[in-house]
C-alpha cells in the first residue's frame, strides 16, 4: 500500500461542522443586489483554475447528461462536490476518513437537503470499501489528494478502478515544486505542510507522466488557471504577514485572470497554483 506523507490528525484539525445559516441581515442585503450582479460577483470571486476546470474542461464532457453519479476521494468539507452537483446535477458521493471531516460534510449536505449517507466514513485504501464500487461511478475526482502518498501511480489506478468504462477522472494537485511562486511561498512560510507533499508529483512533467500510465484518453494535463498567490502560512508572523498581503492582491489577480484569460487554457507553469488532469477511462465515451 502507498505510504502516507501526512497524518490523520492534521486533516482532522482542518474541519469543523457548519450548522448555522446566514444571518437574516445578510439575507436581506443579498435580496437588494440584482441577480445578474450576484452571479457576476460569484464568477469573479471564483478561483480562476476552478472556473477553467469546470467550464472549459468538464462542461463539454458533462453538460446535458442526466443521472450521473460522482465520487470525490478525500471529500471534506464537500464544497467541490456540491459545486458539481449544482452545475451538472451529479449525485455527489464522498469518501472521507476523518470524523470531523465527515461531520462537516454531512452538515453541509443537511443544509442542501441531500442524503447524508452519500458521505461515507472510511479509508480509500480499504479494499473491502472499494470492492462494491468497482466500475460504478461516472466521475471520480480528488483535489490535492494523490500528492500526499509516495506511490501516486498506484493511488491513481485505484481511482480508475471505481470508474465506469467511459467515466471521467478528475485530479488536481498543487503546483508546489521549488521552481514556482506557490512552491517557494509554501516552502518558506509553511515548511511542515510542504514536507507533507510528494514534490515530484507536484511537478508538471512528472504529473503528466502519471497521466501517460493510464489506460484511457487524456483530455488535459498541465498547469491550469492564471497567476495565483494565495497560500496557507504557519503560525509565524512573517508568514501570516506575507499571506495577508497575498490575500489582498490575489482577488485582483483573479479578476484580471477572468477578464484577460477567461476560457483560454494558456499555461502558466511558474505562476499557476494548480496542476490538473482530466482523463476518460477506456471502454466507453464520456461525451455520449
Amino acid at each position: 500500500m502507498s505510504q502516507r506523507l501526512s497524518s490523520r490528525d492534521y486533516w482532522a484539525s482542518l474541519y469543523s461542522p457548519v450548522e448555522s445559516s446566514p444571518a437574516p441581515s445578510a439575507n436581506r442585503l443579498r435580496h437588494w443586489i440584482p441577480a445578474p450582479l450576484r452571479r457576476l460577483r460569484k464568477k469573479l470571486l471564483q478561483r480562476h483554475h476552478t472556473f477553467q476546470l469546470v467550464e472549459c474542461l468538464l462542461a463539454p464532457l458533462l453538460g446535458g447528461r442526466e443521472g450521473l453519479r460522482g465520487l470525490e476521494i478525500g471529500s471534506a468539507p464537500g464544497y467541490r462536490s456540491l459545486g458539481l452537483w449544482r452545475r451538472f446535477a451529479i449525485e455527489p458521493w464522498g469518501i472521507e476518513y476523518t470524523d470531523s471531516g465527515v461531520a462537516a460534510q454531512k452538515a453541509l449536505y443537511r443544509q442542501e437537503g441531500l442524503p447524508e449517507d452519500w458521505v461515507v466514513r472510511g479509508d480509500f485504501f480499504d479494499e473491502k470499501l472499494r470492492a462494491p464500487w468497482r466500475d460504478h461511478f461516472d466521475v471520480v475526482a480528488s483535489y490535492g489528494f494523490i500528492e500526499h502518498f509516495d506511490e501516486p501511480v498506484d493511488v491513481v489506478r485505484k481511482h480508475m478502478e471505481l470508474l465506469k468504462p467511459g467515466g471521467l477522472l478528475v485530479l488536481t494537485v498543487p503546483n508546489l515544486n521549488p521552481t514556482t511562486w506557490y512552491g517557494r511561498l509554501v516552502r518558506r512560510f509553511n515548511p511542515a505542510v510542504y514536507q507533507m507533499h510528494n514534490i515530484a508529483t507536484c511537478t508538471s512533467a512528472n504529473f503528466c507522466t502519471i497521466a501517460q500510465s493510464l489506460t484511457g484518453q487524456v483530455v488535459f494535463c498541465g498547469p491550469l488557471g492564471g497567476p495565483d498567490l494565495e497560500f496557507l502560512p504557519d503560525r509565524r508572523w512573517p508568514g501570516r504577514f506575507v499571506s495577508g498581503l497575498c490575500r489582498v492582491v490575489n482577488p485582483i489577480l483573479n479578476v484580471f485572470n477572468h477578464i484577460l484569460l477567461g476560457r483560454r487554457l494558456w499555461a502558466f507553469p511558474r505562476s499557476s497554483s494548480t496542476l490538473a488532469l482530466v482523463a476518460i477511462k477506456s471502454g466507453g465515451d464520456a461525451a455520449s
